[in-house]
């Protein structure tokens, strides 16, 4: 317990900083502004390309902003998810002393490191790479675990929380890409097994993230995914054009080889 208020004490004041992430002064806060004010605008990537960026992430942090307020933006939320992992974390360090030395202990109790060393100055911004690379640990941690429990039924709905985990990361951002094979797997397995009950429930609840997300980039910039102008389906009014999307697909691709 002491672990863990003086980890919520670290976090709240790294939370509360100002900060001074890159993106988050390029387009994070812009682009959150845009949803506390505003509905979703058709073509809002052609006032400035990196706001058809669309993140999952940024819809709860303008939620959860409270810019009615009109105390300035509360950008808590990476703060909050890292003292969720922190916890879990702890009770995976827990587990270990009680003598429970499983693998996906060990892997738990090792989480509350990248927030600590890696994350600990990102904390006071937006940015979904906090929350993507968190919750790709917790699904490969979640996914050994499940291994660990065998054919249970709690590890059904176990396989269901990696499921929409996967899900949730990839919406955030598209290089969770890579998690769609925890999700081929298990839905694989749940064919396999023969549980369309299962099944049926599972693709519902992906839809149910899924589909806002595709309808969202759609009338950002006209594309199903941005930047990718290979899926080029729609021929709408607001669409960026084929050209900026290649200077922004190419921008990103170099940025990756050559940060």
């Amino acid at each position: 317990m002491a672990l863990l208020l003086i980890s919520s004490y670290f976090i709240l004041a790294k939370s509360a900083a100002p900060t001074w992430t890159y993106d988050t002064g390029l387009y994070h806060a812009q682009a959150i502004r845009w949803i506390e004010e505003y509905p979703v605008i058709p073509g809002l990537g052609n006032l400035h390309s990196r706001l058809a960026f669309n993140s999952a992430w940024f819809l709860p942090n303008a939620l959860f902003g409270f810019s009615f307020l009109k105390l300035g933006p509360f950008h808590v939320l990476n703060g909050f998810l890292s003292l969720i992992i922190l916890a879990t974390s702890l009770n995976g360090l827990s587990n270990l002393i009680k003598r429970k030395y499983y693998f996906s202990n060990i892997l738990r109790a090792g989480m509350a490191l990248p927030v600590i060393f890696i994350f600990k100055d990102q904390l006071l911004s937006p940015t979904p790479d906090i929350p993507v690379a968190l919750l790709t640990c917790a699904v490969f941690i979640y996914y050994v675990q499940l291994q660990e429990q065998g054919d249970e039924a709690p590890s059904r709905l176990l396989a269901l929380g990696i499921v929409l985990l996967s899900t949730f990361a990839i919406t955030i951002k598209l290089s969770a890409l890579p998690l769609t094979l925890f999700i081929v797997v298990l839905t694989g397995r749940e064919i396999a097994q023969g549980r369309p009950v299962n099944l049926f429930l599972t693709s519902g609840a992906v839809l149910l993230l899924v589909l806002p997300f595709f309808l969202r980039n759609i009338w950002l910039s006209g594309y199903p995914l941005y930047p990718f102008p290979g899926l080029d389906l729609f021929s709408l009014d607001w669409k960026i054009p084929t050209s900026a999307t290649l200077v922004e697909k190419r921008a990103i691709v170099e940025f990756a080889r050559d940060p």
